[in-house]
């Protein structure tokens, strides 16, 4: 999996409903990391969480390329 690191259309902190474009890795590792949430959310629902996801399916995943 790639995330994006810039530029990325965000909201602002300088008033409501702003927006502004943003770069950086801190939007990348967040984007990574609520995507594998997402996924160990839905391998759980498949086969329970008694059996958790390997480390090698973690790793596949995050190197993917779509």
């Amino acid at each position: 999996m790639t995330s994006p690191g810039g530029p990325i259309y965000s909201t602002s902190d300088s008033g409501t409903n702003q927006y502004t474009t943003l770069e950086g890795s801190s939007f990348s590792s967040a984007g990574a990391a609520g995507a594998l949430a997402m996924l160990q959310e839905l391998h759980e629902r498949a086969y329970g969480s008694e059996q958790p996801m390997l480390a090698s399916t973690w790793r596949a995943l995050l190197i993917l390329k779509a």
